[in-house]
């Protein structure tokens, strides 16, 4: 079986343009089960990059992590009452890791650590909020998949329950 797969794709949207994906990916680097793929997306107001490592058995336990990299960089409209009085760009440079264990009967439980730099600058027109800003959050998620197919299930229950904090006295993010 080839594990090494390429995916591509496109998008058109008033709001967003012409958008261009790519993906290129291997489910079993290294010969581990692990996956490990790199991904972006262009277009006329976004680019974004990213690297993700996912490994669902660490040493033949149930354990699992994961980590994923990214660059995101949007141009975003500046609304006041709903009128776009400017543009601005919105840049986030971060990471996610993420440890976990597969329960039996109950799906997967992880804990995520995210670290992220979030940049605001004026593009065009009005935007007063020039900022960067430090993000750290740390996050707990639950994966209940009962499903009797995954492609097109007829049977089965499939639920994420998700919750995530920042405090600067615990993680010293902002």
């Amino acid at each position: 079986k080839k594990y090494t797969a390429l995916h591509f794709g496109g998008n058109i949207s008033l709001d967003r343009g012409v958008q261009s994906y790519l993906e290129f990916g291997n489910d079993n680097f290294q010969g581990m089960g692990s996956s490990l793929s790199l991904s972006g997306r262009i277009g006329e107001k976004d680019k974004n990059g990213g690297l993700n490592f996912r490994i669902d058995r660490v040493f033949k336990t149930y354990f699992t992590a994961a980590l994923h990299t990214y660059y995101d960089f949007k141009l975003n409209p500046f609304l006041v009452n709903l009128r776009k009085i400017g543009e601005y760009w919105e840049e986030r440079i971060g990471g996610k890791l993420i440890v976990g264990q597969q329960l039996r009967k109950l799906g997967q439980m992880n804990i995520e650590l995210r670290i992220e730099n979030v940049k605001d600058r004026r593009y065009s027109g009005e935007f007063i909020y020039s900022k960067n800003s430090e993000l750290r959050t740390l996050g707990i998620r639950s994966v209940t998949d009962k499903r009797n197919k995954i492609a097109f299930p007829s049977q089965g229950i499939y639920n994420i329950w998700y919750w995530e904090a920042g405090n600067e006295r615990i993680i010293g993010g902002q």
